[in-house]
Order: C-alpha cells, then sequence, then structure tokens
C-alpha cells in the first residue's frame, strides 16, 4: 500500500475488503460505491487523502436522491483527483455534497454530466404572425420535447437565451436572454411561441433552452475550513458550487466554463458561485466563470447567522466573461466585504452589486465595502428595463421588503476606487443610501449608452422613474447619500419625498 495516510482508489480498495479497486477510462463502469465505500474506509481509518488514477470517470446510480457523492461531518480528508474528470449522468443531482465537514479539501478533477440540462436549437425560421420561432436541434442534442421528458423529475422553469454570431465571433443577446418558455403549450418540437419577442430573432440564431431547478454541482452545508480548488465544473442543473451557512471555505482557481473540445455555449444553467447565509473570512480567489446562465459570484447574508461585526468575505482576483443573465458579482446585505482585482466583461445586469435589503422586516445593511481595482467591460448592457435595481455598472443600493427605492441612510462606509468602468447602458458607479463613503480614482467612459432611454418596460420603481434618463447620463450619481464625496448628487426634483 502506498503511504499509510492515502488511500489510492485505483489500487487500495481490495485490500480493504471491496471487491474491485475503481479504475478510469471504461464509460460502463459505475464507480458511485466505490468513491463512497472509500469515503467510509478513510473516516474509520484515519486517511487524510483520497486519490486515484488521472482519466475518465463514470457515475450512473447516486448515493442518495440528492447526490452521487456524500461527506458527511467528514474532518481533515481530502479528495485529490489531478488530471481526472468525474462524469455524473443525471444534472439535477448533486455531485458531491459535503455537510457539516471541517478541514476538507476538494482538489484537482473535473466535473461533467452525461446528460446535459440544456439544448441547442437553430433558428430555421420566424412566423411574425404567428410570433413563432421554428428551430432544429443542433446535431448531437435533443428537441423540446425530448428534453422536457428527461428533466421533468427536478426541472422548475425552462429559460431561453439566444447567441448570434456575426463574422463568426459569437454574441449574445440580453433582449432575449432569461425568457420563461411554457413548453408545454408549444404543441410541436419544433415550434417556441414568443409572443412579441419573436421579432428580436434571426434564422441562423442558436437558441438555447435551460431546463433549471436542480442541485448545484456541488454543495457545501456548514461545517467550515474548508478548500475547493482547481475544480473544473462544465455544467449543472442548478447552481455550480453552493455554499451555505459555512465559515472559512475558500474557492481558488475554480473554473466555470464549458466543457473544452465541445460545441456548448453555456456553462451552468443557473449561477456560477453562490455563497448563501454565509458565516466569516470566506474567500472566492483567481476563479473564472463563463457563459453561466444567472449571477457568476453572488449571495447572501443573514446578518442574525454570524457574531461580530465583519464577516470579511473576500472576492478577489477572478474572471467572468460573458455572463448570459444577472450580475457579475452581487452580495445582499454584507458586512466587510473586499472586492478587488477582478475583471468583469459582459453582463446583462450590473457588473458588480452590493444591495441591502430587509430580512425579518428590519433594515440590513451593506457595512464596510471595499470595492477596489477592478476592470468592468460591457456590464449592465442588457435592455434598459433588466430590472428594478440595476442602475449603474457598480452599484450599492439598498430597498425595502416591497422592493422600493427608500429615502433613507442604511449603508454605511462604503468605498469605491480605481476601477476601471467602460461601456455601459446607464451610470458608471450608482451610490445610494450610504452614510459615510467614497468613489475616487475610478477612471469611467462610455457610460450612458442607453442616451436616458428606459425602454419599452422599465421596471423601475416609481420615485426613481421620474428622473431616470437624466441620472443615467451622469458618470457617478449619488442618492440619498450623507457624508460621501466623489459622486454627483441627483437634483432635489428626482428625489422623492
Amino acid at each position: 500500500m502506498t503511504n499509510p495516510k492515502t488511500l489510492n482508489v485505483s489500487h487500495d480498495l481490495r485490500a480493504h475488503d471491496i471487491s474491485q479497486n475503481m479504475k478510469p477510462g471504461n464509460p460502463g463502469f459505475n464507480v458511485t460505491p466505490l468513491l463512497n465505500d472509500a469515503i467510509t474506509i478513510a473516516m474509520k481509518k484515519g486517511y487524510t487523502k483520497i486519490t486515484g488514477e488521472p482519466g475518465e470517470y463514470y457515475f450512473h446510480s447516486s448515493y442518495n436522491k440528492d447526490c452521487y457523492v456524500y461527506l458527511d461531518h467528514a474532518k481533515k480528508l481530502s479528495i485529490d483527483f489531478p488530471g481526472s474528470t468525474f462524469n455524473f449522468k443525471y444534472p439535477g443531482i448533486s455531485a458531491f455534497q459535503l455537510a457539516g465537514c471541517h478541514e476538507c479539501e476538494l482538489t484537482g478533477m473535473a466535473i461533467d454530466y452525461e446528460i446535459l440540462p440544456f439544448t441547442q436549437l437553430w433558428v430555421r425560421d420566424i412566423d411574425l404572425a404567428q410570433q413563432i420561432v421554428i428551430v432544429e436541434p443542433m446535431e448531437g442534442y435533443p428537441n423540446l420535447v425530448q428534453l422536457q421528458k428527461v428533466h421533468a423529475p427536478y426541472a422548475t422553469e425552462y429559460i431561453a437565451f439566444d447567441i448570434r454570431q456575426p463574422n463568426m465571433q459569437p454574441v449574445i443577446q440580453y433582449a432575449i436572454s432569461g425568457t420563461h418558455l411554457m413548453l408545454q403549450f408549444a404543441g410541436q418540437a419544433d415550434r417556441i411561441p414568443f409572443g412579441s419577442l419573436a421579432s428580436a430573432f434571426q434564422p441562423g440564431d442558436l437558441l438555447i433552452v435551460t431546463a433549471r431547478g436542480g442541485n448545484p454541482a456541488i454543495n457545501v452545508t456548514g461545517g467550515g475550513t474548508l478548500t475547493i480548488k482547481d475544480v473544473a465544473v462544465y455544467t449543472s442543473g442548478g447552481v455550480g458550487i453552493d455554499v451555505n451557512n459555512s465559515n472559512s471555505v475558500t474557492l481558488e482557481q475554480v473554473t466555470i466554463a464549458p466543457r473544452p473540445r465541445t460545441t456548448r455555449q453555456v456553462s451552468v444553467v443557473a449561477g456560477g458561485i453562490a455563497l448563501n447565509d454565509i458565516g466569516t473570512n470566506n474567500a472566492v480567489r483567481n476563479c473564472t466563470v463563463t457563459r453561466a446562465c444567472d449571477d457568476s459570484i453572488a449571495g447572501h447574508a443573514n446578518p442574525s447567522a454570524y457574531t461580530g461585526d465583519n464577516l470579511n468575505l473576500v472576492i478577489v482576483g477572478n474572471e467572468i466573461t460573458d455572463s448570459l443573465l444577472a450580475r457579475g458579482i452581487g452580495f445582499t446585505s454584507v458586512t466587510g466585504v473586499h472586492i478587488t482585482q477582478n475583471t468583469i466583461v459582459g453582463t446583462q445586469q450590473a457588473g458588480i452589486m452590493l444591495g441591502g435589503a430587509t430580512y425579518q422586516m428590519q433594515p440590513q445593511a451593506v457595512t464596510d465595502a471595499q470595492i477596489t481595482h477592478n476592470k468592468l467591460r460591457h456590464t449592465n448592457v442588457g435592455p434598459a428595463g433588466v430590472g428594478s435595481d440595476m442602475l449603474g455598472a457598480i452599484e450599492v443600493m439598498y430597498y425595502n421588503e416591497r422592493g422600493q427605492a427608500v429615502s433613507d441612510h442604511f449603508n454605511r462606509r462604503i468605498y469605491i476606487n480605481n476601477n476601471e468602468i467602460s461601456t455601459t447602458l446607464r451610470s458608471g458607479v450608482w451610490l445610494g443610501n450610504v452614510d459615510v463613503g467614497m468613489v475616487k480614482d475610478n477612471f469611467i467612459y462610455e457610460w450612458g449608452l442607453s442616451n436616458g432611454s428606459l425602454g419599452l418596460d422599465d421596471h423601475l420603481n416609481d420615485g426613481l422613474r421620474p428622473c431616470a434618463p437624466q441620472l443615467f447620463t451622469q458618470a457617478t450619481v449619488g442618492w440619498y447619500n450623507q457624508n460621501v464625496r466623489g459622486v454627483e448628487a441627483a437634483p432635489p426634483h428626482c428625489l422623492p419625498i
């Protein structure tokens, strides 16, 4: 046997009375029970690392209804498979679930699913009279009826995205991104009713329909001092990686992107990395999120879930590219967050957004936030009405429990410095409801490209609507702030009493 603290599943399992070792490279070989047995052995016998030969592994059966591989209150255990791809069958089920684990690591492998949670369809024609888009599946992808049949057990919604390829350069059509489909009324597999939005399509577009509502590929609940590093997630029926109620979790050099050397145009069908109800000292460092179908890196804090006054949440050095929907980086009610040295290119909604919100009927602020040295290009470039709270490429704002803008100073000590912002439809920086803060030394150009237009369906709160066209042409906007420097204050007639 190798190092007594390392369990090599490709060589050592038979020595522990397991019928066979876990070998890569055989699509018909189900390794689910073997890896779960290896975890049980490691936890009982004190192994600190599980590894195996590099290659392709196939997981055909799940451990339970929620996951394929389960770590339950493991301690000081590393699962490390450099050079390996783990292929799981159904995307509605988590690849890994880590529940209440401490000092554990997941490193080295790529995660993919054999049955994709989306399909890709060529747009062949548009029937404007019937407001129907006529489609044909790309080779190797299912039609709409097949997609529904396979994913019906978990999918709660089907969402459409559109990609156009002028001069062989794929361009996301944000006017269509995020459209909810009622497939049960489509009637035929090759026809989709889009209403008035049908006119936004062109023959030759690539229409992507996602089946969304499954579990995250990696699901972390509770526990702490965890590391997920050098892991790739190619797709998922839900979020790529979801961390809940955990402390001291580090995600580093994680890649969420379409699988290389495939024709796939999207990665995960929901958000990329989510940190929800988080505790203290979590970090997302040097990760890459490409073509996610919702927020790329996002989450929220439940202020009653942690003690002290500083979450020390660090989001640093990440690259976000071509988000098909929603924000690049977005967090709600966080205290002590550092968002720095990130590069964000191509988002329908805000590039970076921190929102105060109402929790259990009490205002919960964003406090002690530093947003510095980030580069944002083509952010908040969706249609003018992508949401009531998408006001700038970088934004901090508070909304009440009804999602309405308010005239109070809840957020505190917000600093937005040394960022580069270019090409955005609305304001470059929108800072709202802040007591003490500064916007300084930001390089902002090509802002307000909507020329103040609110679009056909602006979704704006009544309090913002009268003056929004004027404010969206300003590089920096201050909304109900006090003791804040570096923003152009909204004129009095723009502020509701």
